[in-house]
C-alpha cells in the first residue's frame, strides 16, 4: 500500500514500476515517458532515479525547472 502524492488520486502507479530491464541493462521511465539508462544494475538505476527525483524537486516549477 502506498501514499498518494499531493494532487493525485488514490490509484497511482507504483514508483517501482518505473524500473525495467532489457537483458542485462536497467532503465527508469519518468512520468513524461522519457526513458533513462542503460544502467548496469537495478541498484544503479534506482539510485539514478532517486537523484533524478531530487533534482526535479530542487528545480521544480517555482525554480524555472521542468518538473515531472
Amino acid at each position: 500500500m502506498g501514499v498518494s502524492r499531493q494532487g493525485e488520486n488514490e490509484g497511482f502507479r507504483s514508483r517501482t514500476a518505473r524500473l525495467h530491464n532489457v537483458g542485462d541493462a536497467w532503465y527508469f521511465t519518468t512520468r513524461g515517458g522519457v526513458e533513462h539508462g542503460p544502467f548496469r544494475s537495478r541498484e544503479t538505476a534506482e539510485e539514478a532515479l532517486r537523484e533524478y527525483v531530487r533534482e526535479q524537486v530542487m528545480n521544480g516549477p517555482d525554480a524555472g525547472g521542468e518538473a515531472q
